[in-house]
């Protein structure tokens, strides 16, 4: 049977959308009203968009978790606002619509309206964007009433989490670049500019030292293994 999506208004004027299977467009229409739905638009969903929509549904992880700030800074403003839970996520749903926070808003508004609770619906949101932390968090101010404090104060552990990693990476970079640095002139070195002074070396007939003897068995092997040593770096 065909799909169509749908945006309504109910009674209360907020507004939704969906997707309902019908014979036609008409039916489809018909079908909404008798939900005591005020059609805003009906139109022939296509398969390609609804398996894009699953997608988005099921993936985007990192994309989701990139834009987890925004949606519970949104959102805790929205609840400590006076707005309803469930017209701050459709409001949440149409700021980030088309992204993966946007699919994700939707289940949740979905689920809640559902019965279940926001924690449970959090724990069970496709591509898992929020942490176990996060979720015990709005378990917690829920059973307390104390929800949007609660959202501040993990949108605060998050953000601080966030920027000590960003920190981290930052003061690890430096010296990430100087050691690679380091590796690769010493390989050039061994492998170019030593071979240079082996000829030298050979042609004096003196016993080299130890050293100088080591130095030397490095820079061939790594001359004639080039090939193998690249490979095993390129796999590993």
């Amino acid at each position: 049977m065909p799909v169509f999506g749908y945006r309504v208004t109910d009674a209360s004027g907020r507004v939704t959308e969906g997707v309902i299977e019908a014979v036609g467009e008409r039916a489809a229409t018909d079908r909404l009203r008798e939900m005591n739905l005020v059609p805003i638009r009906v139109w022939a969903a296509k398969a390609g968009a609804e398996r894009r929509r699953e997608r988005s549904l099921r993936g985007g992880t990192r994309t989701a978790r990139k834009d987890l700030l925004p949606f519970l800074q949104g959102f805790r403003t929205l609840l400590a606002a006076g707005i309803p839970m469930d017209r701050a996520l459709e409001m949440t749903a149409e700021f980030f619509r088309g992204g993966p926070m946007g699919a994700v808003s939707v289940f949740l508004l979905r689920e809640v309206r559902g019965g279940n609770s926001l924690s449970d619906a959090m724990r069970n949101a496709p591509g898992e964007p929020f942490s176990r932390f996060l979720i015990q968090m709005v378990q917690a101010g829920q059973a307390t009433g104390r929800l949007e404090e609660a959202l501040e104060q993990a949108y605060r552990f998050l953000e601080r989490s966030r920027d000590f990693r960003a920190n981290l990476l930052g003061s690890l970079l430096y010296p990430a670049i100087l050691l690679f640095a380091s590796v690769v002139s010493v390989v050039l070195l061994v492998v170019f500019v030593v071979p240079r002074f082996a000829g030298v070396f050979a042609a004096s007939g003196v016993l080299l030292p130890l050293p100088t003897r080591i130095l030397l068995g490095v820079s061939t092997f790594l001359r004639e293994n080039a090939v193998y040593l690249a490979a095993a770096a390129v796999l590993a």
